[in-house]
């Protein structure tokens, strides 16, 4: 049986459904600020996954005359991390920019709306402006997943070819590809770097000012609370 609660809950936005309610702008704005920065933590989480994959590669080179099977495990987990990572870079962008989309439109749609010509041209140049902000960050983000494709099909094709040979020839045979993926990974990593400055750089423009948390309270009004 559903609570009474769960049951005006559900009231409520079967109201605003019909009513047609649409999310407020600054709410949008907030919303896409607060995308960018999960983007930023999954960028970090790729650098730091490409890293580790190039170098678990590196390693089964290392450990080719010796324990060849286990660096091949701990490669073949890396690689997993990585593509993991590179998922939710992928996913999270694709988030944003859905939300950034909606966000200009209903924007658009506002400015459309008012009627005093000087307060429109103004709406209409911070649309423009904020729009050129986020494309920076679209694209530094793109320039990331670019490089990443090719540098996942390196990884996919060494864990296919030592998965048949983990002979010391075999795996050192690989030396030059390995080689490559750690230019990539580190490729990779700058570009990362880049998208995350402009991340940080874009999403305070986005970013509706919070009032400041309250002082702590001193020894004195402790005690008088205490009373």
């Amino acid at each position: 049986m559903r609570t009474l609660g769960a049951m005006c809950a559900g009231l409520c936005l079967a109201v605003l459904a019909l009513s047609g309610c649409e999310t407020a702008g600054h709410d949008q704005a907030d919303a896409t600020a607060a995308d960018m920065d999960t983007l930023r933590g999954s960028l970090a989480t790729l650098k730091e996954k490409s890293a580790a994959a190039a170098a678990a590669a590196s390693n089964l080179i290392e450990k080719a005359d010796s324990d060849p099977k286990t660096a091949y495990a701990a490669y073949q987990a890396e690689v997993k991390n990585y593509e993991s990572a590179r998922s939710s870079v992928t996913d999270k962008h694709k988030e944003m920019k859905s939300r950034e989309a909606d966000f200009f439109s209903s924007w658009e749609k506002q400015s459309a709306a008012i009627t005093e010509p000087d307060l429109k041209q103004k709406s209409i140049e911070r649309r423009t402006k904020l729009q050129k902000t986020i494309e920076s960050v679209d694209k530094s983000v793109e320039a990331v997943t670019g490089e990443t494709t090719p540098f996942s099909a390196t990884l996919s094709n060494l864990d296919k070819y030592w998965g048949m040979d983990l002979t010391s020839a075999g795996v050192t045979s690989a030396k030059d590809k390995v080689s490559d993926a750690s230019k990539s990974a580190k490729s990779i990593g700058k570009k990362c770097d880049d998208a995350i400055e402009a991340i940080e750089k874009a999403a305070p423009e986005f970013r509706t000012a919070k009032p400041p948390p309250p002082a702590p309270a001193k020894e004195g009004d402790k005690d008088k609370d205490k009373k």
